[in-house]
């Protein structure tokens, strides 16, 4: 590639030399605008910034602190009643279940096996939405 470069006339050489060096103070981010006499960048116009809201990034203090940890505290006291209440709702969703198992049993054992009754079937519908409920109920927990 440098062989090609060099091969190329004097002033096709001399542009490609000066976009190169054009390229590198704008690829390092600095304009000559932002520099003063010195050299260094002049800070940003910060009047011209729109304006923060207070409450987006507080600093921690003792009263935040205190804030967040009794938040915390709460939430997790409300997490193990929603917990204990979906438990107690699958244990009455399980005996319900096995109570109507049982019944269906019964009720084919009395009947010939070949014939259902319509009863059966409402009771075998019952028994698959609550089977689906329990199932959905212990796949879903709450927590943090």
């Amino acid at each position: 590639m440098l062989n090609s470069i060099f091969k190329l006339a004097p002033w096709a050489r001399n542009l490609v030399c000066l976009a190169a060096v054009i390229a590198i103070p704008c690829s390092s981010g600095i304009s000559s605008a932002q520099q003063g006499m010195s050299g260094e960048p002049q800070p940003h116009d910060v009047s011209t910034w729109p304006p923060i809201n207070p409450l987006a990034n507080r600093t921690a203090d003792a009263n935040r602190i205190m804030e967040d940890s009794m938040k915390m505290h709460e939430n997790q006291k409300r997490f193990e009643q929603l917990n204990l209440q979906r438990h107690k709702e699958m244990t009455s969703d399980t005996e319900k279940l096995l109570a109507l198992a049982n019944q269906l049993k019964t009720a084919a054992d009395k009947n010939s096996k070949d014939l259902l009754s319509m009863e059966s079937v409402r009771e075998a519908e019952q028994i698959e939405k609550l089977a689906h409920n329990v199932r959905q109920k212990m796949k879903a927990s709450v927590s943090n």
